[in-house]
């Protein structure tokens, strides 16, 4: 064969051998094409079908399940039948499942934003004959019998434009239907201190009650001491009420049915509550309870004073609590843990705590520490003097370390006859540290 006839063979082969890949390709995407339509018009069909209308499933445990790909198209029932049981599946409700709708402004649309309405701005019918007039009528309406005790205060309260002194429901049994009718008077009058002490009822009570104190923040001192009835929706309510009201500064829940739950939902409010004073005591608050109070407490600092009396704390593990509480919340200035059963042993980790303020306290001066600690009627003998005498030496160390500072002093108070020794330290004191360590025997 000549050469030119071998390019020529050479040639031709291989522009047949373009022209076979060029029509493989044109039916490869004619394939494709043919595939989609084939797809569209199924997912056409299957769209049509109602696929809660479907006989439900049979799914045997020792089966494999089905993997889920594109290519799976075939509708199914969202139920299965395991064991006997008819069981709605999540797994196909999500792959049905529609997207959520969702309105959107852009910004230049926005002109504002209204905040929610201040209810004491512009307070009509301050006189007291309109305020009863209303309650009496809110009572009406409710069902409930308006108390004379209630008509009496609201009379006989001075100054209606200021706060009133007190509100005081002694011998008072609430109700829900009572509540709401009182709603009246909590949106017109402002007190210092409300007493619901032995007054709440029923859950849902208190869970009215604390939705008003809530909205229209009317007290700054709330006593809700031998009330048993609340239970987790009424704790509820306090929680969220302590969080969002500015105005309650003090609370009293001494005596009161506290569990687990109770107390982890309590721990929100605790955490960001503007509370002043909080008092609990006579509710066996130890152990998880304690741990759990502790764990919102110390995080809070807007608290000073806390009463923890006849709450049974012993043990190593309640002291350990109270020694987190003292070191990492600095700015309580008084706690009192008498009437419990606190041990020589466990004031080893109490001054631990005290000492930790002591010497990481003197960085910040808004972060005082602690002044005055109460332990009347616990278990301590003459053995915790060495405890306490520890935490008198550390103050003497810091105090004279920072001499600029010499007007923040720390009282620490014992309770048992059998520590009058340390009345004798405290007479060896030089004189400019007496006033630093006041016992009170």
């Amino acid at each position: 064969m000549k050469k030119g006839e071998g390019a020529a063979s050479c040639s031709s082969t291989g522009n047949s051998g373009r022209r076979r890949s060029s029509c493989a390709s044109m039916t490869k995407f004619e394939d494709t094409d043919q595939e989609d339509e084939e797809r569209a018009r199924k997912l056409a069909q299957i769209a049509l079908v109602d696929i809660e209308k479907l006989p439900p499933r049979v799914v045997v445990p020792t089966e494999r399940r089905a993997r889920w790909n594109s290519r799976n198209i075939v509708p199914m029932s969202p139920l299965q039948v395991i064991d006997g049981k008819i069981v709605r599946s999540a797994l196909l409700l999500n792959r049905f499942r529609r997207k959520k709708r969702k309105i959107r402004f852009k910004e230049q649309l926005v002109a504002g934003a209204l905040e929610p309405e201040n209810p004491w701005k512009c307070r009509t019918d301050l006189k007291k004959d309109p305020i009863i007039a209303a309650y009496k009528e809110a009572c009406a309406k409710h069902k409930a019998n308006p108390y004379q005790s209630i008509i009496y205060q609201v009379k006989s309260a001075e100054n209606m434009d200021d706060r009133c002194e007190e509100l005081n429901f002694e011998g008072v049994t609430l109700y829900v239907q009572d509540c709401e009718a009182l709603e009246e008077i909590f949106r017109r009058v402002l007190f210092r201190k409300v007493d619901l002490s032995s007054s709440i009822g029923h859950d849902a009570a208190a869970e009215a009650l604390f939705q008003q104190f809530e909205y229209y923040e009317p007290v700054t001192h709330l006593d809700l001491s031998n009330n048993t009835y609340i239970g987790y929706h009424g704790w509820t309510a306090c929680s969220r009420m302590l969080r969002k009201t500015r105005s309650l500064k003090r609370l009293d829940a001494n005596n009161v049915r506290l569990k687990d739950d109770y107390m982890t939902v309590l721990m929100r409010g605790f955490r960001y509550a503007y509370l002043n004073v909080l008092s609990i005591s006579s509710s066996k608050l130890n152990g998880k309870l304690l741990e759990l109070l502790v764990t919102a407490l110390k995080f809070n600092m807007a608290l000073r004073e806390l009463y923890l009396c006849d709450n049974q704390i012993q043990g190593t593990f309640d002291s350990c609590q109270l020694e987190t509480l003292l070191k990492f919340n600095s700015r309580l200035r008084y706690l009192d843990l008498s009437d419990n059963r606190i041990q020589d042993e466990d004031m080893y980790y109490i001054v631990n705590g005290l000492t930790h303020q002591l010497h990481f306290g003197l960085f910040s001066k808004s972060k005082r520490g602690l002044e005055t600690l109460v332990l009347d009627n616990n278990k301590l003998t003459r053995r915790a003097s060495t405890h306490i005498n520890a935490a008198i030496v550390a103050l003497i160390e810091a105090e004279a370390d920072e001499s600029e500072d010499s007007d923040e002093n720390s009282q620490l108070f014992g309770g048992d006859d059998d520590l009058n020794d340390l009345e004798k330290q405290q007479d060896q004191l030089p004189s400019e540290y007496k006033r630093f360590a006041n016992w009170k025997v």
